[in-house]
């Protein structure tokens, strides 16, 4: 199962484990964080396409690490520094 979430203006495909860097959140390493702007939830060939959102759903995840620096490849998305996460379901 996979979902699309935005944040700070951008889309994130996340699933449950995975690792993300996002924008920086206001939250400390360790935070709980909750994503209600999700705009699909992928089931295998099932899939619910949010108008613009998906009603009653949301991802949540905990804040791994502040990351600083320049601009680099991390997960595939191009981060300025930001917070890493990891998707809880």
């Amino acid at each position: 199962m996979y979902a699309v979430v935005t944040t700070g203006g951008k889309q994130y495909r996340v699933e449950a484990g995975s690792e993300l860097v996002i924008e920086r959140l206001a939250e400390e390493a360790g935070a709980s964080v909750t994503f209600d702007r999700v705009l699909l939830i992928g089931d295998g060939e099932a899939i619910t396409i949010g108008t613009p959102t998906v009603d009653g759903a949301s991802v949540s995840g905990t804040v791994l690490r502040e990351e600083l620096g320049l601009a680099r490849r991390a997960g595939g998305v191009l981060a300025l520094g930001g917070a890493a996460l990891v998707a809880a379901g």
